[in-house]
């Protein structure tokens, strides 16, 4: 889910860095709290089911 995103081919800070630069620093912070967040919510996910 989270390669297919692309998050481990650029890695988070790269993307954190490329969503800043495009979308400004206020978006970019949100977007790098949705990834957090659907990366535990991921795992929580694969290890109850």
């Amino acid at each position: 889910m989270l390669g297919m995103l692309g998050i481990h081919g650029l890695g988070p800070i790269r993307m954190f860095h490329l969503t800043e630069h495009i979308a400004g620093p206020r978006a970019a912070v949100g977007i790098l709290l949705i990834i957090i967040l659907l990366a535990v919510v991921y795992r929580y996910y694969r290890r109850h089911h």
